[in-house]
């Protein structure tokens, strides 16, 4: 929904007289926080998107989403989207669960371990190999 969708159902409320300021600034946080909740819809459906696509749902135009959509990644309302520039897309990710992200953490961890290990393998074996050459030749 947009903010003039929202404004629209409440025509007989002075919630956004434009004549003084503090309407303007009303109907700029409705339409930020339409926005916030317009790209938090779009982020669980989508996992990259491009630029267009983005600004059509959200009725901007490219520069003002591009910034819009910058100002939500440093503010951390989608702290895991990635903007791609020059191929004009931006990549989503679904926000994971404590569960979800403790599992991956673990998972890490064990790849981790494992490939210390056999790294660990390797250099006693080359250790050996090279320890039974030495002892050949003298």
């Amino acid at each position: 929904m947009t903010v003039d969708g929202v404004a629209s159902l409440m025509p007989n409320l002075e919630v956004f007289p434009m004549s003084k300021p503090e309407g303007i600034k009303r109907k700029e946080r409705l339409h930020d926080c339409v926005g916030e909740h317009n790209v938090r819809m779009i982020s669980k459906y989508y996992t990259r998107i491009s630029f267009q696509q983005m600004a059509k749902l959200l009725e901007f135009n490219i520069e003002q989403m591009e910034t819009f959509v910058c100002k939500l990644i440093v503010e951390g309302v989608i702290p895991d989207a990635k903007i791609h520039r020059p191929s004009q897309i931006i990549y989503l990710s679904p926000k994971l669960s404590t569960v979800e992200i403790l599992d991956q953490w673990g998972s890490n961890i064990h790849k981790l371990t494992s490939t210390i290990n056999k790294v660990a393998h390797l250099i006693v074996k080359e250790e050996m190999v090279h320890g039974m050459e030495i002892s050949q030749k003298a």
